[in-house]
């Protein structure tokens, strides 16, 4: 949610510090979008992290790892130093992608998993929502507030993952990750049975297929709609169309 309101105020910074990357628009648009390349590489290892260290564990390394970007973000010199926090925030973001639904799917009774993953969803857009509306109504600079004071955003930002980091320290980690006495075995070493089955078992089977597709299909689907697009950039989008002000805020919030 930063980057709505607070990129259409970074060109001027990166241009200050001399960045040569190319046009202040090229500049916001790298800013913004960087994210994302370390966010797909701390998903691909996010579930290793997860089963090595634990759900819980990955979600605080997760927060911090995000609280200390945020904070590099609100005090960085140059632009190079803006662009690699980026990326390094999105390795955070890409891991609590991945830690946070697997703790709530084992968590949570099977008659509220479907509820907790969509309180889930909708808490990623009330922060959303919630940085939008900060950004657009209180931190602001400028002679007559035009601006987006986005190192205070970001500052703002770095506060929250800290709380998230204190929030993590109540929670249980899931059963499955919890030692438990192997259960004696009336077996011989010659009968027993091997339950270990290799990704390619899982996924040869219909019902298997059958899930993957319907997990993969709506997240493939949320990225072409220009969802991200929107949440980013919307509010560049509306000032160009002429929106500003009161309007301007309230028309992002709703977004």
């Amino acid at each position: 949610g930063h980057s709505a309101p607070g990129a259409p105020s970074v060109p001027d910074e990166l241009v200050i510090f001399g960045s040569g990357l190319g046009s202040d628009d090229e500049a916001a648009s790298l800013f913004s979008s960087l994210v994302n390349v370390g966010a797909l590489i701390g998903a691909l290892g996010g579930g290793w992290l997860c089963k090595q260290a634990g759900r819980c564990n990955a979600l605080r390394a997760a927060a911090v790892l995000i609280g200390a970007c945020w904070w590099w973000v609100a005090i960085a010199s140059s632009a190079v130093h803006l662009c690699l926090a980026r990326v390094a925030m999105g390795l955070g973001v890409g891991l609590q992608s991945v830690a946070a639904p697997t703790f709530i799917s084992e968590v949570s009774p099977p008659h509220l998993r479907g509820t907790l993953g969509t309180m889930n969803a909708g808490a990623i857009l009330l922060g959303v929502m919630t940085v939008q509306f900060v950004g657009g109504s209180i931190f602001r600079s400028g002679s007559a507030g035009e601006f987006c004071n986005w190192r205070q955003l970001a500052a703002f930002i770095g506060v929250c993952a800290v709380l998230l980091l204190g929030a993590t320290s109540i929670l249980p980690e899931p059963s499955r990750r919890r030692r438990v006495a192997p259960a004696p075995s009336s077996q011989s070493p010659g009968q027993r049975l091997t339950t270990e089955m290799s990704l390619r078992d899982c996924n040869g089977t219909a019902p298997s297929k059958l899930l993957v597709l319907a997990g993969l299909i709506p997240m493939v689907w949320q990225q072409l709609s220009g969802v991200n697009a929107v949440i980013f950039f919307g509010q560049s989008i509306l000032q160009a169309g002429g929106v500003n002000g009161a309007n301007l805020l309230g028309v992002g919030v709703i977004a």
